[in-house]
């Protein structure tokens, strides 16, 4: 594999499953182009960190 160094011109906002090592898995998906943001504005501290969900309270939830 190879790697291509781009310029962040555009800034778009991503919808995404897990963020891993800093990077995005499981398929990021593309919501719109945000005009109204600058690329130096955009930071990986601005994501939103959700705590993984327990397995027996989504399970218990759904047997209900």
């Amino acid at each position: 594999m190879t790697w291509e160094p781009v310029r962040p011109e555009l800034v778009a906002e991503v919808r995404y499953e897990h963020v891993m090592s800093g990077r995005f898995r499981r398929g990021g998906r593309l919501v719109r182009f945000r005009p109204d943001r600058t690329p130096e504005s955009c930071t990986y501290r601005q994501l939103e960190e959700v705590a993984p969900a327990e397995l027996a309270a989504i399970f218990t939830e759904v047997a209900s």
